[in-house]
């Protein structure tokens, strides 16, 4: 195959994923090659891997007596430096060549610091970009200029030095780039860029006070241990530089070696990813939050399979575990706990009052529970007895916007308390407090939820809510299940039976786990009956959902996934193709069959590959319950600890202060190892095929850098024994000192959550997601979240997915798809047409504010096999505000903008000769094209419009007639068109193969007719069009499943 640009081999590891192996290796940037363009070779194409450190250029970096850092040749990075600073050359095993780190030692005599802010330098960059921590969890990009424009929290600063300072450079219009990367030291400091307007009496500015830099114009870094306590006085490793003429290879050598310097972070290329990102998904936590159960489920699974998609994965997300609040805070019925019908624990030392007349206990695997009646109300004595337990400083669990606003009927239900039982002075007084509580859910409304974080209403409500009205603020979360903690390691009883929507007849018994004693319930009422205990949820659930359940109601969709006609009629609306009842249908089952018979179900019955489930990385959000001897036994010794609040991190989420884990504090074993060992071993047994482990940040908070660490490696370690094909989504983890551990794990959520409701925080979604990608992906593959496709942006989310390079996967609610659009995303077998790369943007807008400048369309860019893919999005208009701390629009008619789309936007085609053409197709219109790699394709894009530009380098064959060119293209109607192209090779100057998966219309380009077209594996026909060169080959399965097959052409 002498113009195949890469053999195609499938790996044993991952039959639906190709391996590349290049034919020949290249150079960041091949030579110019006449003869390419000449005999149709596309050598230029680029593996899809990222070259290693040691392969791409740099421009070496030192520090002069000036106290200035200079890239060699090109000019001053920063100007100013104390002699306090330091910078060493990178060295030693891996090292990358020009990179340097920064260290820092104070004079001496000086006192050991546990919190430290230093003056850095005056920073020279034309234009930067920067990913800064706008929560405790998740970060954002920021553009600016000067160090007045850095955000607090800067992870990662990516800058473009000025023009005219490049005179010195071989190239000198070629930009040139400056990474900046703060690290970990010691595994117990944490170092972030910050402004000079956050610095607390900075150190080290005496040099740039003699050079006349006014301390406005210098930029600042913040050393700070956190809960950790530690206290030094010098640091080694403060942040990685390395400077060059590639930022996207600059970028990610230069973090990957931060990792590695740091808490021992692994790059992402040579890490093995898991399968299921080559999958289509489902996940359920847009589809019921916390009310997930087996039974909704296997009701969202048969309305996806009406809709034509049969979904390959499925998360199941928070709302399966074991939970329960501290005893002395529950006060909802005992079927409420773990939201809604989990059984509640009653620690054996719990005490005479504690537990209801109308309930039975039994005991299952070392665990307790009580199970209620459906009557009786589980009585709680002396709630206000409660000592106050230690911790001066808070912990988070960041809320989502859409969970975080203070319920008014919550907080109510939260101060007033009471049982329906009270008498005429008890009532009075609940009104008293209800009015009370209003008043008190406003003025946190006005004056706190959305203040500056300097705002002395800030304050005042921190100290309101770590002082008098701390218990108020303890019995709000425990209601709203902010604070409640694993109590077993098993699945709740919603997941004891599973009713078996519409499942057809049953091939045969299910192999399951022995269900815990007592868990054998009946069926609960339809949901039309009056007094259903199944649609007892929440307050805060029930304010959530009170839209969409009507909704539901509306369009007719029942418990057990049957429709109604109106359920029928909204189905065709959304492109619904509702299953047929089926005569064989049969009676609902009434087995119980727990996580490893909902797994086995999924698997069988509905086609599903891999189900995963999710959990928090200390078990749940309150960690796990230290009060119970069992626990102790399993786990260890579980400490209840509180967090501290870095002064960085409270500058940027300042409601850390009344955070839930502050407040009640989270309960971690001594040995994470001894959560996660059963945890992950049941979750095996049952069935599971991975886990998506969430508030990983929040480690660092209750800890420090330090703890984070040991928790994180300890995950990896459990994850490597139980899950070895590496099946592990970190979320909730964008924090430094999570993102620099990321030793072996090679998926990461890429930034805050998709909301669906909460309209301004789509657009910055995606633009979160692509330049987070350009940290974050040295390490990982970032994953994009999942989405709605009935949305008002789902064409704009689901484009955005489909270039990601990581998983596809949707949160619809059961009945509510858009079928045409999910099968733009997933072939009939329920895999994908997944892009090899982070997505991220193109160099253009690399450091233009896309958000804002009312101009810059965001473009980002990925590799398929045989070509790329740039999507273009107008996502101008709205942005997260981090002062205000929300995602807000900008008060005006975002513009339409224009962008400009190349085959060179593609990093991985850069390598062309100018005289290289390409193919491309538009995705929304089908427009083909054949341009240079340099030609620009001009597209108007209205306000939260998006499109796909595929390129497919065109080859050179020798008809008897002459010379015609060509180019396999791709599926149309997917939105990675490109993606189904497998390889490309010509046997001979008159022929050329195409391997292909996936059926529909294949689109190519041929300037003339083949004289042949034979068809293999597949079926079909083709039709050339002159007009645009265009030749289309209908494919179609030949075999039941199999979408894999070849086109031999000849001319």
């Amino acid at each position: 195959m002498p113009n195949t640009p890469e053999e195609f081999r499938t790996s044993d590891a991952h039959p639906l994923r190709p391996q590349l192996t290049p034919r020949t290796s290249f150079s960041r940037r091949t030579s110019d090659r006449a003869d390419a363009a000449v005999t149709g070779s596309a050598e230029y194409l680029r593996s899809a891997e990222k070259v290693g450190p040691t392969e791409i250029s740099t421009i070496p970096l030192y520090k002069d007596v000036r106290g200035s850092i200079t890239a060699q040749g090109v000019g001053s990075v920063l100007s100013g430096l104390s002699t306090a600073w330091g910078l060493t050359p990178d060295t030693g095993e891996g090292s990358l060549s020009g990179g340097a780190i920064l260290s820092l030692t104070l004079p001496t005599g000086s006192s050991p610091a546990r919190s430290l802010d230093a003056a850095l330098g005056r920073l020279h960059c034309r234009d930067f970009m920067t990913i800064y921590r706008n929560k405790f969890c998740w970060s954002s990009p920021a553009w600016g200029s000067k160090a007045a424009d850095l955000p607090p929290e800067t992870q990662f600063l990516l800058g473009e030095l000025p023009a005219e300072e490049s005179g010195g450079s071989s190239e000198p219009c070629r930009p040139t780039y400056v990474v900046l990367v703060p690290m970990l030291d010691s595994e117990a400091f944490r170092a972030t860029l910050i402004p000079p307007s956050s610095a607390s009496a900075p150190v080290a500015t005496e040099h740039a006070a003699r050079q006349g830099i006014r301390p406005s114009a210098m930029a600042h870094v913040r050393i700070e241990s956190g809960a950790g306590h530690d206290k030094a006085t010098s640091w080694s490793s403060v942040m990685y530089m390395a400077a060059g003429q590639d930022p996207f290879a600059l970028t990610d050598a230069a973090v990957a070696r931060a990792a590695r310097l740091s808490g021992g972070g692994a790059p992402r290329v040579g890490k093995r990813m898991p399968a299921f990102m080559d999958l289509f998904g489902w996940c359920t936590w847009d589809a019921f939050y916390k009310d997930v159960s087996a039974d909704g489920i296997l009701r969202g699974m048969e309305t996806l399979r009406a809709s034509g998609v049969a979904p390959g994965f499925v998360i199941i997300d928070d709302g399966w575990q074991q939970t329960a609040p501290d005893f002395e805070y529950r006060t909802l019925d005992a079927t409420d706990f773990s939201s809604p019908k989990t059984p509640m624990r009653i620690p054996r030392n719990a005490g005479a009052g504690a537990q209801s007349a109308g309930a039975t206990q039994f005991q299952g695997e070392g665990w307790e529970y009580a199970q209620d009646d459906g009557d009786s109300k589980l009585s709680v004595q002396n709630k206000s007895e409660k000592k106050k337990r230690g911790g001066d400083a808070p912990a988070v669990v960041s809320i989502d916007p859409e969970m975080a606003t203070l319920d008014e009927d919550t907080m109510e239900g939260s101060l007033a308390g009471g049982d329906g039982s009270q008498t005429v002075v008890q009532r009075f007084m609940t009104s008293v407090l209800n009015r009370l509580s209003g008043w008190i859910f406003w003025t946190y409304q006005q004056l706190v939820e959305n203040a500056p974080p300097s705002s002395p209403f800030v304050g005042l409500w921190r100290r309101i809510a770590q002082g008098v009205g701390r218990f108020a603020m303890i019995q709000f979360y425990a209601d709203r299940g902010d604070s409640w903690r694993l109590i077993g390691l098993e699945e709740n009883v919603k997941f004891a039976r599973a009713k078996g929507a519409l499942l057809g007849p049953s091939p045969g018994g299910l192999d399951l786990p022995d269900s815990p004693p007592g868990s054998q319930v009946e069926d609960p009422p339809r949901s039309s009956e009056p007094g259903n205990p199944a649609n007892r949820t929440s307050a805060v659930s029930d304010a959530r959902e009170a839209a969409a359940d009507a909704e539901d109601r509306k369009r007719g969709i029942s418990m057990d996934g049957a429709a109604s006609a109106a359920a029928a009629d909204a189905a065709a609306a959304s492109s619904i193709t509702p299953a047929a009842p089926s005569p064989s249908k049969p009676a609902r089952a009434k087995d119980a069959v727990g996580l490893a018979g909902l797994a086995q179900m999924l698997k069988r019955d509905f086609g599903v590959k891999e189900v995963w489930v999710w959990h928090a990385i200390m078990g749940y959000w309150g960690g796990v319950d230290p009060e119970t001897p069992e626990a102790r036994e399993a786990l260890g010794e579980v400490e209840l600890t509180y967090g501290e609040v870095p002064r960085g991190l409270d500058e940027v989420e300042p409601n850390i202060g009344w955070s839930h884990l502050c407040l009640s504090g989270v309960g971690l074993p001594k040995d994470p190892s001894r959560l996660y060992t059963p945890l992950h071993k049941y979750l095996r047994a049952a069935g599971i095929d991975g886990v998506k482990v969430d508030v990983q940040s929040s480690i660092g908070v209750l800890g420090g850098p330090k703890r984070s660490l040991q928790w994180q490696r300890a995950l990896e370690a459990s994850i490597a024994t139980h899950f070895p094909n590496n099946a592990c989504m970190n979320c909730m983890s964008l924090s430094s000192e999570n993102v620099l551990a990321f030793s072996g794990t090679a998926v990461a959520r890429a930034s805050d959550d998709f909301y669906p409701r909460v309209l301004p925080a789509g657009l910055p979604h995606v633009a979160a997601c692509a330049f987070n990608s350009m940290y974050l992906g040295a390490i990982v593959q970032p994953d994009w979240d999942m989405f709605h496709s009935v949305h008002p942006d789902a064409k704009l989310h689901a484009t955005a997915r489909a270039v990601s390079g990581g998983a596809i996967y949707v949160s619809d609610k059961p009945g509510k798809h858009d079928a045409k659009l999910l099968r733009s995303l997933a072939l009939s077998d329920g895999t994908v047409l997944r892009c090899l790369l982070p997505g991220r943007p193109t160099r253009d807008c690399l450091l233009k504010n896309v958000q804002e400048d009312g101009t810059t369309a965001l473009k980002v860019w990925n590799a398929n096999l045989c070509g790329g893919v740039v999507a273009a999005f107008n996502v101008q208009g709205s942005k997260w505000d981090r002062l205000r701390r929300r995602f807000t629009s900008l008060g005006y008619s975002p513009p339409t903008v224009t962008a400009s789309v190349r085959a060179f936007d593609v990093e991985t085609l850069r390598g062309a000769p100018p005289a290289a053409r390409f193919a491309a197709y538009v995705g929304s219109t089908g427009e083909l094209k054949h341009v240079g790699a340099t030609e620009s394709i001009d597209i108007k894009l209205a306000p939260s419009r998006s499109e796909v530009v595929t390129f497919a380098p065109v080859l050179r064959v020798m008809a008897l007639s002459g010379p015609v060119s060509f180019a396999p293209v791709g599926l149309a109607g997917m939105l990675n068109t490109g993606g189904a192209v497998r390889a490309v090779s010509q046997p001979n100057d008159r022929s050329a193969v195409v391997k292909v998966r996936g059926t529909g219309t294949f689109v190519m380009h041929a300037s003339c007719p083949p004289e042949s077209v034979t068809i293999k594996g597949l079926k079909g026909h083709q039709e050339w069009h002159k007009v645009d060169q265009r030749l289309e080959v209908v494919l179609a399965e030949k075999e039941a499943g199999k979408l894999e097959g070849t086109i031999e052409l000849r001319w």
